[in-house]
């Protein structure tokens, strides 16, 4: 990494910000997470995503807060993205 941070114009951990500086031409190349490319891509902007072979894959989650205002909508929330998640599997 720190050889890396030696090539770098900047290092941010702050999200979003790094595919917002390459959809405007502010930088040439980023690595983040694909979703916030997309983002950019997905409103006309010239973005190319590249994904090596050998890459891990994001897992989404759902969770209830304990002590929630309303855990019984909640949980009926996470039994309905369950039901979709595993619709295509049954």
């Amino acid at each position: 990494m720190s050889a890396l941070k030696k090539q770098s114009s900047s290092t941010t951990f702050s999200g979003i910000s790094s595919a917002q500086r390459l959809a405007v031409g502010e930088v040439a190349a980023v690595i983040s997470f694909m979703g916030d490319q997309l983002r950019f891509a997905n409103s006309g902007y010239a973005i190319q995503s590249f994904i090596p072979p050998q890459a891990g894959w994001e897992i989404g989650a759902v969770s209830i807060l304990k002590g929630g205002n309303n855990v019984t909508a909640a949980k009926h929330l996470v039994d309905l993205y369950c039901q979709q998640m595993l619709r295509p599997i049954i």
